[in-house]
């Protein structure tokens, strides 16, 4: 599932991060997880792209229900994996990977990030 997701991501122009467990193992702190993390960058033009993605990945995404999230301001999305009993978080950021007032490595710590340009 995250080799599926990052090699969609990385086809596409949605920026993302990688975060939670699997990039503290990453980074060399290794802790057991049943999921994957993923803070993305989501706005109302790539919304279609992301869900999309979702589905190319293997994942079960429920378009309306994603839709509905977005649209409602919450921004955590879990998704299913098709072929595993695993699943995908995805915090959904519309104007980019960081908050607000943040510079580009604040709240990402243990993170791997990629930018397509």
């Amino acid at each position: 599932m995250v080799k599926a997701l990052v090699s969609e991501f990385n086809k596409s122009q949605i920026q993302y991060a990688v975060t939670g467990a699997i990039a503290a193992s990453y980074c060399g702190r290794p802790r057991s997880t049943t999921d994957v993390d993923f803070i993305v960058k989501v706005n109302p033009k790539n919304l279609f792209g992301f869900i999309r993605l979702l589905q190319e990945a293997g994942l079960d995404s429920d378009e309306k229900r994603i839709k509905a999230q977005f649209a409602s301001g919450y921004d955590v999305v879990t998704v299913q994996d098709r072929s595993s009993p695993y699943d995908a978080d995805f915090i959904l950021r519309p104007t980019g990977l960081c908050r607000e007032n943040q510079g580009p490595s604040e709240g990402l710590e243990h993170s791997t990030r990629h930018r397509k340009t």
